[in-house]
C-alpha cells in the first residue's frame, strides 16, 4: 500500500502536471504559429506519447532522491534520462518527422538552461541557509 501512495504521490501526479503543461504548450504554440491542420492538435496518440515522455520524465526525477548519488552525477544520469526518453517516446515510437538531431540538441539546451537556473537557485538558497547559522568551531 505504501508503494503504491509513492507512486502515485512522487510518480504519477507530477507525471499528469507536466501533461498538462505540455498539452497546453504545444497547444499554444500551434494556435499561435497559425499552422493549418487537418487532425486536432492534442489527438490520442499525442496525448498518449506525451504522457508517456511524462510519466518517464517523473520516474527520473527519483534519480535526486538516491542518497549515494552525488547531485551532479545524479544531473547528469537526469539529462541522459532526459534525452533517451525524447530518442524513445517521440522517433522510435512516435510518427516524428522531425530531424531528431536538431531536435534533440533544442530540447538539451533548454535542459540545460533550466537546469543552470535551478541550479544557481539551489546554491544561492544553500548559501543563505549557511550563512545563517551561527560559526561552528571544526577542532
Amino acid at each position: 500500500m505504501m508503494l503504491l501512495k509513492k507512486l502515485y504521490r512522487e510518480i504519477l501526479l507530477p507525471a499528469c502536471l507536466i501533461t498538462t503543461i505540455l498539452c497546453f504548450i504545444s497547444t499554444a504554440v500551434l494556435q499561435l504559429s497559425d499552422t493549418k491542420m487537418d487532425l486536432p492538435m492534442v489527438n490520442l496518440s499525442n496525448l498518449t506519447q506525451i504522457f508517456l515522455f511524462s510519466f518517464i520524465f517523473a520516474a527520473s526525477w527519483q534519480l535526486f532522491s538516491l542518497k549515494k548519488l552525488s547531485f551532479w552525477a545524479a544531473l547528469a544520469l537526469h539529462f541522459l534520462c532526459f534525452l533517451a526518453n525524447l530518442t524513445v517516446v517521440f522517433f522510435l515510437i512516435g510518427d516524428n518527422k522531425a530531424n531528431p538531431f536538431m531536435v534533440l540538441f533544442v530540447f538539451g539546451l533548454i535542459y540545460v538552461v533550466i537546469a543552470t537556473v535551478a541550479v544557481t537557485v539551489r546554491q544561492v538558497v544553500k548559501a543563505q541557509k549557511n550563512a545563517s547559522k551561527p560559526y561552528r568551531r571544526q577542532f
